[in-house]
């Protein structure tokens, strides 16, 4: 996997020890890499999708068999969302999801569709990660996420932002 794919080495830190602290039951990653084994060592079931056949076979042999978790080979789609037709995975979610890390699709297809077919699985304590939040088109994403969904965005560091359920006040 190239390092210009892979997550800084100070949030995959971060991500090791939000994931320590929450120990999500199920948890999604869109974009797998690095990441993928840190995701696999916390929570109780992981789903890694990618949708280039070669990176989905690498992360097949990097996985290790016992634990719980799939590499799900995922070809981009079209899904409809509150702002129009966007890019994601052809894959069903599981009906509960805990945490999420997207770190894909990459920036070429946009991934400002991820969160809106994350939102009807997410579990009502969610947390999502954002990776390279820093660029352009990512801020762009959370703002329209946050036009459509009652959540909270927090910098985590310079690439990383949280997207938690607003708080009711």
């Amino acid at each position: 996997m190239p390092d210009v794919w892979k997550m800084a080495d100070g949030s995959m830190e971060r991500l090791a020890a939000r994931l320590d602290q929450l120990r999500p039951e199920v948890a999604v990653e869109c974009g797998p890499g690095m990441s993928t084994a840190v995701l696999h060592r916390f929570c109780g079931w992981t789903v890694s999708l990618e949708h280039l056949p070669e990176w989905a076979e690498r992360l097949f042999t990097m996985v290790e068999p016992s634990i719980p978790g799939e590499v799900r080979l995922a070809p981009i789609t079209t899904i409809d969302t509150p702002e129009g037709p966007l890019p994601f995975y052809r894959t069903d979610l599981p009906p509960r999801v805990d945490f999420a890390l997207i770190d894909g699709p990459p920036g070429s297809i946009g991934r400002r569709g991820t969160f809106h077919a994350l939102w009807p699985h997410l579990a009502p304590d969610f947390v999502v990660w954002l990776d390279d939040a820093q660029r352009q088109a990512e801020r762009e994403a959370v703002e329209g996420w946050q036009r459509c969904y009652p959540i909270e965005a927090r910098r985590v560091d310079g690439r990383v932002v949280e997207l938690t359920r607003a708080s009711r006040t």
